[in-house]
């Protein structure tokens, strides 16, 4: 089938939506790391949708991959386009994204990455580098004793972003256009839309503390800079966007009628809410659906502790069961009522509320998208790095419920799952599950034992969770009960009550 590409649109299907800007009039406002599917179904496609509705075309995106070069070479030869394709049981149709200008690897054009990074045309990096692009440590500091902050440091401190060995982190990338835009005086926006509780905070934290600890006159005149010309606001980003493996892909292309090898699904819904402190400029993302307020927080919280944690409770508990998608898991009586309990009696007495907005509604509004078959969502895609994520999605909710005298079942339910699908590797028909996680060895090795003290082991893993909770006896004992149910082979029993 012949492929995506500028000279090939005329041969889209009649239905599907072309491009809505020329590539003729777009300039790139935006660098942004990591193009992963998220990046194309939500950032990407919001911003070509802002452009066309004010006809401001400078915020086309320049997109970095860090990891590999596959999705570049997804990418140039179809002129940067890809189709976003929507599904739910009502619904599918297709549209073809133009907003990327260009696509570049880091590990092999550095150069031209920081040239970019540092153009006068750029006025906002984003990133979407998930939880552990950021190369934090528990409690949320950048990491400076791992390998590939070290060497960023050294890099930065020894020949500014002109090193001879290349940056290996978002972080350091970061900190080298800021310390370029020092000299140049030109201020910039830097936007973390990654799943990371007061992200823009956390990632600002990060590229000053590898500044400082460069330590040369160039760092610090770059974080003089960046005190009153660099801003880091917050937001909050929502959609879900499967996998697509080599079945989705044909299924794109039988529905666009070309080959496309960037093409992602998602779910009709999408959210994005930002504080709205740009430092440069910003595209009219609210005239086509954004929010802007000034403190996200109630947002960020009500998604992180309703929708991400019981989407990694479900995920867990239908891995382990045998379920390869989010909605055959839900679709599991017990399974949907130990989410709903997380939900309603455990997450949501613990909120504080953005204005005018129904946390419970929220709550079954999340059901119901978790119940979207037509997506696809799978389960061991939603388990990766469990390790980063839980701590941040579950935490507080099960500490909150303690303080009330309440028993946080759901939350415990969901780590139980987690500590089991860590310890077996196996779900219940013997299969092998992937344990995806930056610290899978030495989680590995504290599930290593007898599940019945499997809790304690896990509990004491540092950075898993807080002293709070460590300490309670309440807490182990009430996820060590859901383990025992484990060694049952009656799925129902592992989150019935």
């Amino acid at each position: 089938m012949t492929r995506l590409s500028r000279t090939t649109l005329g041969q889209l299907r009649p239905e599907v939506g072309r491009p809505l800007v020329e590539a003729s009039d777009l300039h790139t406002g935006i660098v942004h790391l990591g193009v992963g599917a998220f990046h194309r179904a939500h950032q990407a496609m919001i911003t070509e949708d802002a452009m066309a509705a004010t006809g401001d075309t400078s915020w086309g995106i320049t997109g970095v991959s860090q990891r590999s070069r596959g999705v570049v070479d997804q990418l140039v030869p179809q002129d940067n386009l890809f189709s976003v394709v929507r599904r739910s049981p009502q619904l599918e149709d297709a549209r073809v994204v133009g907003s990327l200008t260009g696509m570049l690897f880091a590990r092999d054009e550095q150069s031209e990455v920081l040239t970019a990074l540092r153009s006068p045309s750029t006025r906002i990096i984003s990133l979407t580098v998930t939880e552990k692009g950021y190369n934090l440590a528990p409690g949320g500091a950048l990491a400076l004793d791992s390998e590939a902050v070290a060497s960023d440091v050294a890099a930065l401190r020894s020949r500014g972003s002109f090193a001879v060995e290349p940056l290996r982190t978002a972080v350091g990338l970061v900190a080298a256009a800021i310390m370029d835009r020092a000299i140049s005086g030109l201020p910039v926006t830097v936007l973390s839309c990654d799943n990371l509780p007061s992200n823009g905070a956390l990632l600002g934290a990060a590229v000053r503390s590898m500044l400082e600890a460069a330590g040369s006159q160039w760092t610090r005149d770059a974080l003089d800079f960046a005190e009153h010309s660099v801003s880091f606001p917050s937001t909050v980003v929502d959609r879900m966007v499967p996998v697509v493996d080599e079945p989705r892909r044909a299924s794109i292309a039988d529905l666009i009628g070309l080959r496309d090898e960037a093409g992602v699904l998602a779910e009709p819904f999408w959210q994005w809410v930002m504080q709205d402190d740009f430092a440069a400029g910003r595209p009219a993302w609210d005239r086509v659906g954004a929010t802007f307020a000034d403190d996200v927080e109630p947002y960020e919280l009500l998604k992180l502790r309703v929708l991400n944690a019981t989407h990694s409770q479900l995920a867990y508990l239908g891995a382990l069961a045998g379920y390869t998608t989010i909605a055959e898991t839900v679709q599991q009586p017990a399974f949907a009522a130990v989410a709903r309990r997380l939900i309603h009696d455990e997450a949501v007495p613990a909120l504080t509320l953005p204005d005018g907005v129904d946390a419970h509604a929220y709550g079954e509004q999340v059901m119901e998208r978790f119940g979207n078959a037509a997506l696809g969502h799978q389960t061991m895609q939603v388990a990766m790095d469990g390790s980063q994520k839980l701590p941040l999605r579950l935490l507080t909710t099960a500490k909150a419920a303690l303080d009330r005298g309440e028993s946080p079942v759901g939350a415990a339910v969901a780590y139980a799952a987690w500590m089991v699908f860590v310890a077996r590797g196996v779900d219940s028909a013997g299969r092998a599950l992937e344990l995806n996680d930056p610290r899978a060895d030495e989680l590995r090795r504290a599930a290593a034992g007898s599940e019945s003290s499997l809790a304690a082991r896990m509990v004491d893993v540092p950075g898993l969770f807080s002293d709070e909770l460590r300490e309670s006896a309440t807490w182990r004992a009430l996820i060590q009960e859901r383990i025992d149910r484990f060694s049952s082979d009656d799925v129902e029993r592992w989150a019935g009550e």
